[in-house]
């Protein structure tokens, strides 16, 4: 739910654990910025780019949140979903990786 609804955005930091936990610190997010980024601190820098401005880390690290390219560029799930098939035709953590995608920030041992 959390991951393909609304990306942990319902998470509060002490929430974050494992590979989870490492995604959001890639990406920027630290305790303070996640709890107030609303409010009184902006995000971090990786909130304004686009996917193609991310590094392979960071992508990986958004992929680990369910975010792909499609999905945080914002492109509409009507580009990018096959309705008659009912699949996602965009990368997602269930298919294969690009490798643009750099997981090893992930691995323990040969798991991802």
């Amino acid at each position: 739910w959390d991951c393909h609804v609304n990306h942990f955005n319902s998470f509060y930091w002490n929430g974050f654990y494992g590979d989870a936990k490492i995604a959001v610190e890639t990406l920027g997010w630290t305790a303070e910025s996640w709890e107030y980024s609303d409010e009184t601190l902006p995000g971090p820098a990786t909130e304004g780019k686009d996917w193609s401005e991310l590094t392979s880390k960071e992508r990986a690290a958004a992929t680990v949140l369910c975010y792909f390219g499609e999905i945080w560029d914002g492109i509409p799930i009507t580009e990018w979903y096959d309705y008659e098939e009912g699949m996602n035709t965009a990368v997602s953590l269930y298919g294969p990786m690009p490798d643009d995608i750099d997981l090893s920030i992930f691995r323990r041992g040969n798991a991802v």
